[in-house]
Parts: structure tokens; sequence; C-alpha cells
């Protein structure tokens, strides 16, 4: 069944709505790992349906409910290069860095790696790892989102964590757009489905930090990076 534009449009809105609160769980969902279980229940992705022209317009539309007024005066995303960073060069980086790493074809092309150090990020080593590393392409082949994810992390730990991706961004942002909850292990550890974020939306760049207390998963940090188109 081919998806109409409007259909496209539906499910992009729903799944930018999601980034926050839900943003961990869609995550999840959409591990490689979880896609036997998705199609048992007859639930695809609606990217495995839809060509690159589609579903980049799909995106647009439904990141432009993110999109603030300013122009970011800076668009950091963990060393990349939004909207500029090749594919190829991507991919280089990857081998250089002996990383573990699977390409995907879903609408548009993505590379997921597994495992990464922080050094192959420039972060500092106290960071640690990044359990998975999701970057997707235009088009064109060219960097427009990066999406870093830290799973089972104990309550300290994961308040380490947000805190050093909430200060680098504030190093080169200023103050965020949005925060919600308290980013100390206490409040972390209290209950499940506890979750603390801060996103920063400019016209050009979205970038959202959070951490979610998962039940029987210990905490996951998420560090989203977004290009956002600037047409219309």
């Amino acid at each position: 069944m081919r998806l109409t534009g409007r259909a496209v449009r539906r499910t992009a809105v729903a799944g930018v709505a999601t980034l926050g609160v839900g943003t961990l769980a869609i995550t999840a969902l959409h591990h490689p790992a979880a896609r036997p279980l998705l199609a048992k229940v007859g639930w695809s992705c609606p990217s495995q349906r839809v060509g690159a022209a589609e579903l980049t317009a799909a995106r647009d539309y439904g990141l432009a409910a993110l999109r603030g007024t300013e122009q970011a005066p800076d668009r950091p995303a963990l060393g990349f290069d939004l909207s500029r960073s090749a594919e190829s060069a991507v991919l280089a980086w990857a081998e250089r860095h002996r990383l573990r790493c699977v390409s995907q074809t879903r609408g548009l092309r993505s590379l997921e790696c597994e495992g990464v150090p922080a050094a192959a990020l420039g972060l500092p080593d106290s960071e640690g790892r990044v359990d998975s590393l999701t970057l997707a392409f235009d088009a064109e082949g060219r960097v427009v989102a990066v999406d870093a994810l830290r799973r089972g992390l104990e309550a300290r730990r994961a308040s380490d964590s947000l805190r050093a991706a909430r200060a680098r961004l504030a190093e080169r942002l200023g103050a965020p757009t949005e925060t919600l909850g308290e980013g100390d292990a206490s409040y972390l550890a209290g209950a499940p489905f506890r979750t603390a974020f801060v996103r920063y939306r400019f016209r050009d760049y979205v970038a959202t930090v959070a951490a979610v207390h998962l039940p029987e998963g210990g905490i996951a940090v998420r560090e989203q990076y977004l290009a956002v188109s600037t047409a219309g």
C-alpha cells in the first residue's frame, strides 16, 4: 500500500511530537532487535514504504512544529557538521575509529554504530561510550540528524551524562528554550518514567537532551541534534 502525502505528513508530525518524554521509547522500538517483534504484530516503519524525496518532505513538515524563529548561532552535533558532513566522510570516520556500523536504507539512508567511544566524538574519556549512534542523511547524502543513546545507566552516571551534554550546549548556545524535570541523581532514581530534558529550538536547528528512567532498564540518556529546513 502506498502512503498518501497526507498520511506521510501525519506520521512525521506524530513522530516529531514524541521528542522529549516519549523519545526514548520510540528509539527502542526502531532498534534493529525490535523489528521482528513489530513485524509479528503487523506494524512496519512507514519510512520503509516511501521514497527519499517524500520522506525528506515529511521530515521537514514535521520538524516545522519544533522550529524556532532565530537562526542558531552554532549547530553542535557531537563533532559532525549538519547539512555539510558527507556520507563518504562519515564512513571514513567510522573506519578510522574501527567502529561496528551498519548502513540502512529506509526511505533515507542512515548509519547505525554500536559502542562508540567518547574520544571518537571529541568528548573526554570520562563520558564513556555511546551505546548506539545513528546518523541520518538527506537525499544528497549529507548528515541531517545525529542521535546518541546511552542505555542502562545507574542514576549517578545518567545525571553526570545529562549534565555534561547540557553544559556543552549551554556553552555554545546559551539558555535552552525548554526544560523539564530535574537532572540530579535522586530525582532520576526516584521512580520509573522520571524524565528530565532540555531542548533548543532555532529556525535551522533543534537539539534535545533527555534522560528517562525506564522500568527494569535503568536510565537512558539520549542526545538528538537535527538540521531543520529553512524553506517555506
